[in-house]
């Protein structure tokens, strides 16, 4: 936090501060004879700033901005009697620190808001050094009171004169009577507060404050005088040099919490962070039940220095000094939360709420802590409860309207949909300028499938603020889906107008375009997105879809291998672009682009089927089938392949050779599945065509026939597979196993038909 803000939050948190006692008994001066120092009268004048509460319902979570609706203190001076000299403030000086608002007088504005003080305006009024009607009196060696304006001191008589005239506005000769009285009595308090009065109203404040330090000289228990040292040098910006003088206040009066609240807001405007919070933690020691002192302390443990434990006992503390006060159940609940304390919290924030029910942010924090606990009714509930303490006409219906927005969050966040709506319908009336609200209200009909209510809405938010393109936009989509195609266009062109790098818009307006059949446009749309994406092959995929759709092959085609160019393995421009050249007659390209499609996409049985195809087309069965056999050695697992392979065999018109490939990557793989499942399914196809053939081959009996012929049995189907030296002369392991040529493997598929059943 900078030093201006951290200023500032101190500043906004120090309330009802009381300030020093209007009379501050002051010891005599133990010089014999010296004139006793009468009660110093300092004038001060707390100002107690109430701020307006701010409904914190927009935001979700527990960062509640606290401090913002906390009373500020100003301590200020009456300088009615004085005119102010507006100086720039310097710097580095205190001015700079702090940003509340800037407490006012009769004379003008003071140059440090934060300490109501300013230059060569003191904030003691001289006139009130000695009470008009109690007379200075001396102490006698008998201990007896002599009044001071007996000839027999007369230290005490020059003292009265330059009061005297002083209060005449004769200062030049209020100055001479007070050096006199000095020369007579050194240690003449009095006299030397009277010249550095007059002095900072001369502007002299080297002399002022020479003044000042020899009468702490000779009077070092009186706070007074360090007092008025302190405020001196904060209306010079001196506010370093201001911060020992403020100790001795807080040394010689320690049960007066002034001195504590200047010093630290001095040490605030410091960044002395640490200083500040301790210097708070002792008043809150020294005075249990300071009003201010304990929720101070657990405020700035909260907010500057980020100490949860320090700032809960500090808060726990405040709920007994200050009963009465809502921002203490309101910060203690937002600890409680960020500890994890969410019971307790829950607790302190729904007392709170019942105490102080017009208090908003109560209510809005407690719906939080209870949606963080999972209660979502119990935080609709706590938010609900609020609506009845703020009337529509507060604040121009602003608080109502964020409170319903923020209930309707909550549904939103739940899903509900046409329940979010109803809140932020109601705050659109509340609000009906509100573009934001209006906003919301659309996106919950939206949602709700109400397409007509949301472009309803949407045009008000642009009507109220023409360039939320994001509701153009959606307003385009809206009337599309509601089949207002022109409007929607129209839209769409508008907001493409000012966006016109938004590819997602584009390509709605493409799909819109072909939707009205308007092929044209539509690649004319997608021509724009490949200017914002010169690198992806979408548009020229799209522009030749969109010209096979048309009919033009041979456009197509080139869009196909311009995609090609920019992602030469794209799977659909490789498909696109081998399905057009067979249909042109460019096998041998569609040759090539199919094998590079296999390769990529090793199970589609559709690219193996278009290779096979081409390839018997070219006469490039022996080609393609080496390809196979080649992709299987790189990868043995695809099906696919061992499928495609045997078709290509068996469409070579050597389907035997096709089973021996198979069964040798059996063999060097015995653990996959792949090549017997193909296997398997080629001759189970294989057998069922035979048999098919052999039923259409069974001759048909006629009516001349007394006795039907006896059926010829069906021709046994001979094994034609190649045996390989291994298997014809089998090992001592497999002697024992059955001829694998007369009974095939489990799940194998007999190469001898059934002759009877069938």
């Amino acid at each position: 936090m900078e030093n201006q803000e951290v200023a500032s939050v101190l500043n906004n948190a120090l309330t009802s501060a009381q300030p020093l006692p209007r009379e501050l008994p002051v010891p005599a001066s133990p010089a014999v004879g010296a004139v006793a120092s009468p009660p110093i009268v300092i004038q001060t004048k707390p100002q107690l700033q109430a701020t307006a509460r701010q409904s914190r319902v927009l935001g979700g979570g527990f960062a509640l901005l606290v401090f913002g609706g906390l009373l500020s203190l100003g301590l200020l001076w009456d300088n009615s009697s004085h005119s102010p000299i507006s100086v720039p403030p310097h710097e580095n000086s205190v001015a700079q620190a702090g940003t509340g608002s800037s407490p006012s007088s009769n004379s003008g504005s003071p140059l440090f808001p934060e300490f109501g003080l300013s230059p060569h305006s003191p904030s003691t009024n001289p006139f009130a050094l000695l009470p008009p009607s109690d007379p200075p009196t001396s102490t006698g060696h008998l201990g007896t009171k002599t009044p001071l304006t007996q000839p027999a001191n007369p230290a005490a008589q020059r003292l009265a004169q330059g009061m005297a005239a002083q209060r005449a506005g004769k200062n030049q000769e209020a100055i001479a009577a007070y050096e006199q009285a000095l020369q007579l009595n050194p240690a003449l308090t009095p006299a030397r507060m009277g010249l550095a009065m007059i002095y900072l109203q001369g502007h002299r404040t080297d002399e002022a404050l020479k003044q000042l330090r020899l009468a702490q000289q000779s009077d070092p228990k009186n706070p007074a005088i360090p007092w008025q040292m302190a405020q001196t040098l904060l209306s010079l910006h001196r506010a370093p040099e201001a911060i020992p003088p403020l100790r001795a206040v807080v040394h010689l009066a320690p049960t007066n919490r002034a001195g504590y609240v200047l010093l630290a807001q001095v040490l605030m405007s410091l960044n002395r962070k640490d200083e500040v919070y301790a210097q708070w933690v002792r008043l809150a020691e020294m005075q249990p039940k300071d009003p201010e002192a304990a929720f101070t302390a657990g405020a700035i443990a909260l907010e500057v220095l980020k100490r949860l434990p320090d700032a809960e006992r500090w808060l726990r503390q405040a709920q007994t000094s200050s009963p009465k006060d809502p921002r203490v159940p309101l910060l203690l609940g937002r600890v409680l939360g960020m500890r994890g304390k969410t019971e307790a919290a829950a607790v302190v924030l729904a007392r709170g709420a019942q105490q102080f029910p017009d208090v908003i942010e109560l209510h809005t924090l407690l719906s939080d802590v209870r949606w963080a606990q999972g209660d979502k009714d119990g935080a609709i509930a706590a938010l609900r409860t609020a609506v009845p303490h703020v009337p529509a006409s507060s604040g121009g219906g602003v608080p109502l309207a964020r409170l319903h927005v923020a209930i309707g969050r909550l549904y939103a966040m739940r899903g509900q949909w046409p329940a979010a709506a109803r809140e932020w319908r109601d705050a659109t009336k509340l609000q009906p300028h509100d573009a934001d609200v209006h906003g919301l209200l659309a996106e919950a009909l939206w949602r709700s499938g109400d397409r007509a209510g949301t472009a309803a809405q949407l045009k008000q938010v642009l009507a109220i603020d023409p360039k939320r393109h994001d509701a153009r936009h959606r307003l385009a989509k809206a009337l599309a889906d509601l089949g207002r195609y022109n409007e929607a266009q129209k839209e769409y062109a508008a907001y493409l107008k000012a966006k016109p790098n938004d590819v997602g818009a584009m390509v709605q307006q493409a799909a819109l375009y072909e939707h009205q059949d308007d092929i044209p446009r539509a690649i004319e749309s997608w021509n724009r997105v490949s200017t914002v994406w010169p690198e992806n092959p979408l548009p020229a995929l799209q522009r030749a879809r969109l010209l096979r759709k048309s009919g033009n092959d041979t456009e197509a085609l080139a869009q196909y291998r311009y995609a090609l160019q920019i992602a030469p393995n794209d799977p659909q421009a490789l498909s696109g672009a081998a399905t057009l050249e067979e249909k042109s007659g460019q096998e041998m390209r569609a040759l090539t682009h199919l094998r590079t499609l296999a390769s990529q996409q090793p199970d589609n049985e559709a690219v193996y089927a278009a290779l096979l195809r081409v390839s018997e087309q070219k006469q490039q069965l022996p080609a393609t089938l080496n390809f196979l056999k080649q992709q299987l050695s790189k990868n043995p697992h695809h099906r696919a392949a061992y499928a495609a392979l045997l078709d290509g065999y068996a469409k070579s018109g050597d389907a035997d050779a096709g089973r021996t490939v198979v069964k040798d990557f059996m063999a060097r793989y015995p653990k996959l599945t792949a090549p017997r499942m193909a296997l398997d399914a080629f001759d189970l196809a294989r057998a069922k065509k035979q048999l098919a053939d052999l039923r259409r081959a069974k001759p048909v009996l006629t009516p001349a026939s007394a006795t039907p012929a006896a059926a010829p049995l069906p021709t046994p189907i001979p094994n034609t597979t190649a045996t390989t030296p291994s298997e014809t002369a089998p090992s001592k392991d497999d002697a024992a196993k059955p001829d694998s040529n007369l009974a095939p493997a489990e799940g194998e598929p007999s190469e001898h038909p059934p002759e009877s059943k069938q």
